[in-house]
């Protein structure tokens, strides 16, 4: 191909515009309302945790939390039955 502009650099002229969109989406304004957003989802999910839940994610944090082996069950046993004349 041919150069038009070989000193030419889309990224220098292209630095002004992007810092201001980047400004842009960073006011005080918009952070203070993303905040307050944030914080009701986040006091939503806290208000609906069990004390189990809040027990395990203690653990989680301070690395106690240990998984224990869970009896599975199949899924041909879940869709048909037990052939034991039940479960």
């Amino acid at each position: 191909g041919v150069e038009l502009y070989p000193d030419f650099n889309v990224f220098e002229v292209a630095k002004p515009y992007a810092r201001d969109l980047m400004l842009g989406r960073f006011t005080p304004r918009r952070m203070l309302s993303r905040t307050r957003k944030e914080s009701l989802k986040l006091a939503h999910h806290l208000s609906v945790f069990t004390k189990a839940d809040g027990e395990a994610i203690k653990a989680l944090v301070t690395g106690r939390f240990r998984l224990r082996g869970v009896p599975t069950i199949t899924l041909r046993r879940i869709a048909l039955g037990g052939f034991n004349g039940g479960a």
